[in-house]
């Protein structure tokens, strides 16, 4: 049996894995049924106690992150403290087929951190953006600024007086498609529920 963790219009398949393993606030984004037309990622789950060896040249170092590259081969460690308590593993088997070891066996935020799918996201012309994503009149709105200047607060005075809603406060995907500005949520940063609005495009170039 497999289940699909969907997000923008990428569809991972975990294979061997089921809905019962995943707690309430990522449930909205997995599926029982693949999406037509989304880029598909088969994705080998392994719930592990030790993990397999790794080799390749690091390429990324940081207190949470290590990336590595073997040849044309990707594969990251994830601590869940600076540098130490490994508790997932991702490697690359091909294209689009991936690995996923982890030592927690359950589909929480922490799982989908694992998943990698900034890296996914450039095929699909998406990338995460640091920004407040405003859902308002069946549009999306996403506006960026550096941490701490007033992005939360001005979704909240969308929500106060534009009769607005906030779906994500910190972080958003935006997707160039068919020659129009989509905006995405994530399941990080105060989105509830998977959603995706077509983005006024003179606000857009704002």
């Amino acid at each position: 049996m497999s289940i699909f963790f969907e997000i923008a219009d990428i569809s991972y398949e975990l294979i061997d894995v089921t809905m019962d393993l995943l707690t309430w606030d990522v449930k909205h984004f997995f599926k029982t049924q693949k999406t037509e037309d989304f880029l598909s990622i088969k994705c080998h789950v392994s719930f592990v106690e030790e993990y397999a060896p790794m080799s390749g040249d690091i390429i990324l170092k940081d207190p949470y992150r290590l990336v590595l590259k073997d040849n044309d081969k990707e594969s990251r460690i994830f601590f869940a403290n600076p540098f130490q308590d490994v508790y997932g593993v991702y490697r690359e088997i091909s294209e689009n087929e991936i690995s996923i070891e982890t030592n927690r066996k359950i589909i929480d935020m922490h799982f989908l951190e694992l998943l990698t799918f900034e890296k996914y996201l450039l095929q699909r012309q998406a990338f995460i953006l640091h920004s407040c994503y405003v859902s308002y009149q069946n549009e999306g709105i996403a506006f960026t600024a550096p941490s701490g200047t007033g992005k939360s607060t001005q979704g909240a005075l969308w929500e106060k007086y534009g009769q607005g809603e906030v779906i994500n406060g910190d972080r958003s995907i935006l997707q160039y498609k068919e020659g129009k500005w989509y905006i995405h949520s994530l399941p990080f940063c105060g989105s509830s529920l998977p959603q995706c609005q077509v983005m006024n495009s003179k606000r857009a170039k704002k």
